[in-house]
């Protein structure tokens, strides 16, 4: 219903200054934010259906700054991205700011962006995505207008990705790993080992769960010689097969599960400040309750 407010609002030319997306990984927060820029910029073209030949839809529009990556955004970036959108564009149209995973945002930064939001320069608009919205500043998110990404359907997900590969076969797996989210899902079907470390995985989980202490530490060991962008995929494998393993037939270790569950998440979202790799997953070993 908010996606179709926006457009709504896009219709009739009825703009916010400033927007931000949440929702999980993979809902297309990204990429609605930056059709939505080429929407804007593009001379020629229509509501959400640029012309994608113009240099604002291939993406050589100065007018549209993009900040992504796995760092932290500091304040200087933000202040450059103050300078630029106060010069006025050489053709009137918007200037637009996309920050992607805005929960990167250092304090300084946030209350940087904060002064903006307060007093936007003319004819600009920032979109913020974030899959963490707890992590945004209260202040900031008063100055946004919320754009909630929900999960979709596993009947709806399942017939669009046909429509999108009507020449390959749509493993049900995939559609329950994705949870609701298209572009988990895209990516699933573009890895031809899925099935197989999905399985993989799943055998080491339940290795983790129903092992002895040593041989959770002997796992654990294992695990943190990753990465850490490996550990939290790694993680993101088990909350998914944990979460489906929940959603079956009742079954008396649910309630273990559910608790490793909560822990699990817990420690994942840890990753994000690049704590220590062996302690965040030895409190697995030592906290997470036994499977029999």
């Amino acid at each position: 219903p908010q996606i179709l407010k926006l457009f709504s609002n896009l219709k009739k030319e009825d703009l916010n200054h400033a927007y931000l997306f949440t929702g999980k990984e993979g809902m297309g927060k990204s990429k609605l934010a930056k059709q939505l820029a080429k929407s804007l910029q593009c001379p020629t073209g229509k509501l959400l259906k640029p012309c994608e030949k113009c240099p604002a839809c291939l993406s050589k529009n100065l007018e549209t700054t993009i900040l992504k990556g796995p760092q932290k955004i500091s304040i200087d970036e933000i202040r450059k991205i103050q300078k630029k959108m106060n010069f006025k564009s050489q053709d009137n149209s918007f200037k637009i700011c996309i920050i992607d995973n805005a929960e990167r945002l250092t304090q300084e930064a946030s209350n940087c962006l904060l002064k903006i939001l307060e007093e936007p320069p003319e004819k600009s608009i920032f979109i913020l995505t974030t899959s963490k919205p707890k992590l945004i500043f209260s202040t900031i998110h008063s100055r946004c207008q919320t754009i909630k990404f929900l999960p979709v359907p596993k009947d709806i997900l399942e017939q669009e990705l046909k429509k999108l590969f009507p020449d390959q076969e749509i493993n049900p797996e995939i559609i329950n790993y994705a949870d609701g989210a298209p572009g988990k899902a895209i990516k699933l079907l573009g890895n031809q080992e899925f099935a197989t470390e999905l399985e993989e995985q799943k055998k080491l989980l339940y290795e983790f769960l129903k092992g002895s202490t040593p041989k959770r530490f002997q796992i654990t060991t294992e695990l943190s010689k990753l990465t850490y962008p490996e550990i939290k995929n790694t993680l993101e494998q088990w909350l998914s097969i944990v979460n489906l393993d929940l959603k079956k037939a009742r079954n008396p270790q649910n309630e273990n599960l559910t608790t490793f569950l909560k822990l699990l998440l817990e420690i994942k979202q840890k990753t994000d400040y690049n704590l220590n790799k062996r302690i965040l997953l030895d409190q697995l070993a030592i906290l997470g309750p036994k499977i029999e």
